[in-house]
């Protein structure tokens, strides 16, 4: 499988509360992944940065090989990647990777 979006250092603070510390991880092409944890430990956050609405402190998010740091969300949506949140039931956002070429 090849890489499809890979996070590496990734670190995101607000103040002295650090929401995303040194995050290493990589998702592979028609994988199927959770990222869960406690509430409070960062998993929104991450998706804020996965998806442009937040940029992190430091680190690279890399999706099909393309930094996304500094690209708006509407711009990351053009690579293929979205952030959904769940609606009126209040549950855990989701967002949806994939990919944007044929391979």
């Amino acid at each position: 499988m090849s890489e499809i979006l890979a996070a590496r250092g990734v670190h995101k603070a607000f103040g002295a509360v650090s929401t995303a510390a040194d995050v290493n991880l990589t998702f592979e092409r028609e994988e199927l992944a959770n990222l869960i944890g406690a509430n409070g430990a960062g998993k929104t956050n991450f998706l804020n940065l996965v998806t442009g609405y937040l940029w992190p402190d430091s680190g690279s998010i890399r999706f099909e090989g393309r930094e996304l740091a500094g690209y708006t969300p509407r711009e990351i949506t053009s690579f293929g990647r979205a952030r959904a949140s769940a609606g009126a039931s209040g549950r855990t956002a989701n967002a949806a990777f994939r990919s944007s070429g044929t391979g």
